[in-house]
């Protein structure tokens, strides 16, 4: 049984996965390293806590006393600055850490602006502070969204629900304009305008017009000047990598990363996708989930070291469907297998009866890889079952 010391960089879902398996399988000594300061919680349910479904303590998937109960040196508020890979320690600002092996699970942060009134929603510290705002912002306010992504649809949602005045600056001719077609990104775009949202697109810059107190007033762009008593950003998520020499974590498949005895799983990497054979980077909590409990795997398998020092006897490859959902003003909107991008080469476009809804096929050659539900969700099961099927067999070697 492996023994060793195991340092975990990053307490979200990748890293917990991991220590769990890691605590289940193993009797080693187990060190995690958290950027936050709080126990693991659900990103998922950040908006529902933002809308008061949820109590802030529902939230919660661990408390502070399971770290202690399961003979883990928890580290909350610290940020590595550096690993030193000859003397194996991993290097935070007030402490050294050795280690017999690393899974790097630092995850992503939000591109942030330091302008009062804008935010993001990433972490349970961004819901807290849009939780005051909240209480003293008014039914009828102007709200800005910027940006198309996932977080911006997540912004979308909560300022419909506190009553504010939307308007989206939007780069492209619409929302998620890396990954839908114009046919769907103009049948969307249609869709929000008639539900009392005002969409800019081709927003090329901007800039942040504030007060005397340094609050945001309006948004200057290209495209004109909107006025903003609050503005949420969701404009991309990039990997909290500065530790890393090479900048950009790459793993195989096998998420074994070029360094000896270290690994990676989460929002932090780019990862070999064995099915499209190209490194990929996922973004969602399930694929954390799955690569966090892979990693650990692997890291386990001891008995055969390969020439990089670092394969460790692997038997098991990190592989599943990419699968997202989000409802964006109530509409459920799916994402399955690989959509967009470099990696499809043509798609296709169904609007459905009486504007139900938009199915959005990508293609390799003549093979199906991927498709967007928006609206009308029924074949998401057949999808997900027909795409599901490259990956099926793949984890057992």
């Amino acid at each position: 049984m492996f023994t060793g010391r195991v340092v975990i960089i990053g307490g979200g879902i990748a890293g917990i996965t991991a220590a769990e398996r890691l605590l289940l399988e193993s009797e080693c000594e187990l060190t995690i390293i958290d950027a936050e300061r709080h126990a693991l919680y659900s990103r998922v349910l950040l908006p529902k806590l933002l809308e008061g479904k949820v109590t802030r303590e529902k939230i919660f998937l661990k408390s502070p006393e399971w770290y202690a109960n399961s003979r883990i040196n928890w580290k909350p508020g610290e940020l590595v600055k550096k690993i030193d890979f000859e003397k194996k320690l991993v290097i935070t600002e007030n402490e050294e850490f050795p280690y017999s092996a690393v899974i790097v699970a630092s995850g992503g942060v939000p591109r942030r602006c330091e302008v009062g009134g804008v935010f993001s929603l990433q972490t349970l510290d961004d819901a807290d502070a849009l939780l005051v705002e909240g209480k003293k912002g008014e039914v009828g306010g102007e709200a800005v969204v910027m940006g198309g992504s996932f977080i911006a649809a997540e912004f979308l949602n909560l300022f419909k629900f506190w009553g504010r005045s939307i308007t989206c600056l939007v780069r492209g001719e619409g929302w998620w304009n890396k990954i839908l077609p114009p046919e769907a990104q103009s049948w969307l775009k249609n869709k929000l305008e008639s539900e009392g949202v005002k969409v800019i697109t081709g927003v090329e810059r901007h800039e942040y017009l504030v007060d005397d107190y340094g609050r945001v007033t309006a948004v200057k762009t290209n495209k004109g000047v909107f006025k903003a008593e609050i503005v949420g950003e969701g404009m991309g998520v990039v990997p909290c990598a500065d530790f890393w020499p090479e900048g950009e974590i790459l793993v195989d498949q096998f998420l074994a990363t070029n360094k000896p005895g270290i690994w990676g799983a989460g929002d932090a990497i780019s990862y070999f996708d064995p099915v499209l054979k190209r490194q990929v980077r996922r973004g969602t909590w399930r694929m954390a989930k799955h690569q966090g409990e892979v990693a650990a795997g692997n890291l386990l398998g001891v008995s055969t070291v390969v020439a990089n020092g670092n394969r460790l006897g692997a038997k098991r490859v990190a592989a599943a469907l990419p699968v997202y959902s989000i409802r964006l003003l109530g509409m459920p909107v799916v994402f399955l297998g690989e959509v967009g991008g470099v990696a499809t080469e043509r798609s296709e476009v169904s609007v459905l009866a009486e504007g139900a809804g938009v199915e959005v096929r990508y293609f390799i050659g003549e093979e199906l890889v991927g498709v967007v539900l928006i609206g009308a969700v029924d074949r998401r099961a057949e999808y997900t079952e027909r795409l599901g099927a490259k990956y099926l067999g793949l984890n057992l070697e």
